[in-house]
């Protein structure tokens, strides 16, 4: 019996002439959902919804009565993420193949708190503010100022996040793939369809980002980082911030 979310992938994939195969479960390990395929490419996705114990408990965590709760960082979406990719890399297939993970989100949230902590984790997300010695004031979103799952699990090549009707394709920078999905028929689908897409190398060359790329740093020593950031970008103070996820009503 599929789940909702693998229901959702197919009604989304196949009308647009991708070939959408189940993958047989294994009893001696867990296998990725699907093996999708379009004329010129193949991609390996795992989808994760309500169909998963830890992704129901997950879902039903971020919600008391009416209201959303606060959210500090989530283990759960950690180890979701990791499970995931170790489906994805339990399929063995010659040839060239995309390894996606797919998340399904049906809470019905007003703001997620789900996505953004799965955003947050995938890629070390800081929100960072402060003068700059030319005299202008710089705030953003900086990529990899914290622990990235992305940069941990380099063969992940995508993941994909479903909810209330949005659908945001996160690449993976450090995919030795990245440039080739970026040809592939899946990835048109989100330009052409004109969806969400996050790219951190292209944001930053509009200057929609700032990324902290050098990794010789440790992640441990924030003040290192941002010490990098402060000169890479040239800020004369640097400020770190989090938008609060405060609690209400959701109508």
């Amino acid at each position: 019996m599929p789940t909702i979310g693998e229901t959702e992938v197919r009604n989304l994939l196949e009308p647009l002439e991708f070939t959408v195969t189940k993958i047989p479960e294994l009893s001696t390990q867990e296998t990725p959902d699907f093996l999708v395929e379009d004329k010129n490419a193949q991609y390996l996705i795992e989808v994760k919804d309500r169909g998963d114990k830890k992704f129901i408990e997950l879902l039903n965590s971020q919600v008391t009565g009416r209201e959303i709760v606060n959210l500090e960082y989530d283990r759960k979406i950690l180890d979701i993420i990791r499970k995931s990719v170790n489906q994805l890399d339990s399929y063995k297939k010659s040839g060239k193949i995309f390894k996606v993970l797919w998340f399904f989100i049906d809470a019905n949230l007003f703001y997620n708190p789900v996505s953004w902590q799965i955003e947050n984790l995938l890629y070390g997300l800081q929100e960072l503010e402060g003068p700059t010695i030319t005299g202008n004031y710089l705030r953003g979103k900086c990529f990899y100022f914290g622990y990235s799952e992305f940069y941990r699990n380099k063969q992940l090549d995508a993941v994909i996040i479903q909810s209330q009707g949005s659908l945001t394709l996160n690449m993976n920078d450090f995919s030795a793939q990245c440039d080739e999905l970026r040809q592939t028929k899946l990835y048109r689908l989100f330009v052409e369809g004109n969806l969400r897409i996050i790219e951190p190398s292209k944001m930053e060359k509009d200057k929609l980002c700032l990324i902290a790329d050098d990794f010789s740093l440790s992640r441990k020593d924030s003040q290192a980082v941002a010490d990098y950031i402060r000169t890479k970008y040239g800020f004369r103070e640097i400020k770190a911030y989090n938008h609060p996820l405060v609690n209400f009503p959701l109508d």
